[in-house]
């Protein structure tokens, strides 16, 4: 909802020790004006995303996908100064500032969240027994080239009949990628060498501190003949150590009950509406 989106802005405009810059790609009027309300602040970025031409059914893909072609975007503008770039989907909070340092502290090129399988796509899963979730990504300049490769091929592919085995789009492709380029693992569960990429190693990261969403479930990852369990999501909240044991919420499965699932872990910032 719009709230959410408001929301999102707010949290990390708010966020104790300060946030990273923001460059906030909108796809509608409604969310560009949100966005240049607050643009007075000087780490955010308002981007207007180019009108999306596209049939009803090929909406979500276009949508998704966009996602992608954001982050090369935002790669091409940062290549220059050696910066990385952070991927976030709008309803994924970074929960405080020294996750982010936690995030940064890690060498590998590529910095994402893992998922289970069965996920979005199976292709990986042959290799891996895992996926990943593009909702959260830190891109080094060293995977700038293949962020950019993957692109470009999607670009001159779309449309083409079966190009998806799901509907997960952004993450499939993302993942088909990876696959493509013939991953193995370094240290299971979280390092990972693309064999094809000579110049990126792939780091996954822990699920029970970087939970792919509020429920707190798990995933069983299988490693040589082995199937080990490991938890998604640290303590519940309402503990008062939740937040130092948690690094981000992801609440794209609440709905329509996203702003009471916010409300509950005290993310719902009072500003976004005077009655949530």
């Amino acid at each position: 909802s719009h709230l959410c989106r408001r929301n999102a802005i707010l949290h990390y405009l708010l966020l104790p020790g300060g946030g990273p810059d923001l460059a906030v790609h909108c796809l509608d009027e409604e969310t560009s004006a949100m966005c240049l309300q607050h643009a007075h602040e000087k780490r955010l970025r308002c981007v207007r995303a180019p009108a999306l031409s596209i049939s009803h059914h090929g909406r979500a893909e276009a949508i998704l996908m966009y996602k992608l072609q954001a982050a090369r975007r935002e790669a091409q503008q940062a290549e220059a100064s050696g910066r990385s770039i952070l991927v976030l989907d709008v309803d994924a909070l970074v929960l405080s500032r020294a996750c982010f340092d936690e995030w940064f502290s890690y060498p590998e090129a590529i910095i994402a969240q893992a998922g289970g399988c069965p996920g979005c796509t199976d292709r990986i899963c042959h290799s891996l027994n895992a996926v990943v979730n593009t909702g959260v990504l830190l891109i080094r300049p060293a995977a700038f080239g293949f962020l950019d490769r993957m692109v470009t091929l999607w670009e001159a592919r779309r449309g083409e009949h079966r190009l998806y085995r799901h509907h997960c789009f952004e993450q499939e492709w993302f993942n088909d990628r990876v696959a493509a380029a013939q991953p193995r693992w370094l240290e299971f569960p979280r390092r990972v060498a693309l064999q094809r990429e000579p110049t990126i190693t792939l780091r996954l990261l822990s699920p029970e501190r970087w939970p792919g969403g509020v429920r707190h479930k798990g995933h069983t990852f299988r490693y040589n003949g082995t199937a080990t369990w490991l938890p998604q999501g640290g303590i519940p909240a309402g503990d008062p150590n939740w937040r130092h044991s948690t690094c981000v919420l992801h609440l794209i499965s609440e709905g329509r009950r996203a702003n009471v699932t916010f409300a509950k872990y005290g993310l719902w910032h009072s500003a976004v509406s005077g009655n949530h």
